[in-house]
């Protein structure tokens, strides 16, 4: 099992002036550290990405969402990021927000260590029909405490994606100090619980290339 790229983040959905996020004003507000890259996506229209090496987290701007990115898996940097999150919310209280969220997503995963199997009842009928199935995914929500638990499991062939979304519907960008009761590391704590009572799998096998994914 490994950690899908780029898919630690959190992201904060709403109608953003791109015009506020300077190198500058990252560096003095958010980043606290003068040694930021500044990427450019490959590919017409993509964001800039302002990644911090020290604090560990990346800021990706877009009109409609504010992604960040953390660079490693460990607590630490989680929480630098969710410290980040909050601060860009305070600073830019004035910013029409909707919703904030924590994802977390999973790849690599064999389907032979899972111990559920996974298939829809038409598959027969699609086979009939000389359909070669590709890829099929589960797509499930649950209410956990106050906000909504978006699970999301991709099979492809034989190799399962996992894809956890904690959200929470914001009415201000204020809203997430009443709204947000959990931390990005509790929400972890959870994933974690989740992958190794219910999926067989052990989240400290992360990353590594061992087969033996089990606890």
């Amino acid at each position: 099992m490994k950690i899908k790229p780029d898919s630690w983040t959190i992201v904060i959905v709403g109608s953003w002036n791109l015009a506020t996020f300077t190198p500058e004003w990252l560096v003095e507000n958010i980043f606290y550290d003068v040694d930021i890259q500044v990427e450019v996506a490959l590919g017409y229209g993509m964001p800039f990405r302002f990644k911090s090496t020290s604090q560990g987290f990346t800021i990706i701007p877009e009109q409609h969402r504010i992604t960040l990115m953390v660079l490693k898996d460990d607590d630490i940097s989680l929480l630098a990021m969710e410290r980040a999150a909050y601060k860009l919310l305070d600073l830019l209280a004035y910013t029409p927000v909707t919703a904030i969220g924590f994802n977390f997503g999973f790849e690599d995963i064999l389907l032979s260590k899972l111990p559920f199997k996974y298939g829809f009842e038409d598959t027969t009928f699609f086979n009939g029909l000389g359909y070669l199935l590709t890829a099929q995914t589960i797509n499930r929500r649950f209410i956990v405490d106050n906000s909504i638990l978006n699970l999301s499991v991709t099979v492809k062939q034989d190799i399962v994606g996992i894809d956890f979304n904690f959200h929470y519907d914001l009415n201000s960008a204020g809203d997430y100090k009443t709204k947000v009761m959990r931390s990005i590391v509790e929400a972890k704590r959870i994933v974690t619980e989740i992958l190794k009572n219910g999926y067989a799998l052990n989240i400290n096998n992360v990353n590594d290339d061992q087969e033996d994914e089990g606890p």
